[in-house]
């Protein structure tokens, strides 16, 4: 499990150059204040820093789904700690 989660980091990482890495090398660090102000740029940024929390923490959490007529109900439990809630 160890080794899919660090080829997830890296395509997560190989994501994040491809997208930001022209501008980074074309403009240097005068680019990040464009990353700030361009919308497109804080959504990348914020659906890629997701993805890599989720891929760091998905070993230590399982999630079940439960269907039951018009309810569907979500129960996440923490393997580490064994603390169970109710999504």
């Amino acid at each position: 499990m160890l080794f899919v989660e660090w080829i997830a980091v890296a395509f997560i990482a190989m994501s994040a150059a491809c997208f930001f890495g022209p501008q980074l090398i074309a403009y240097g660090p005068r680019a990040f204040s464009d990353f700030k102000q361009s919308p497109e740029a804080r959504f990348v940024a914020g659906v890629l820093s997701s993805v890599l929390v989720l891929a760091l923490l998905t070993p230590f959490a399982s999630v079940a789904a439960i269907t039951g007529g018009e309810t569907v109900l979500a129960l996440v439990i923490e393997t580490a700690t064994l603390s169970f809630s109710i999504a």
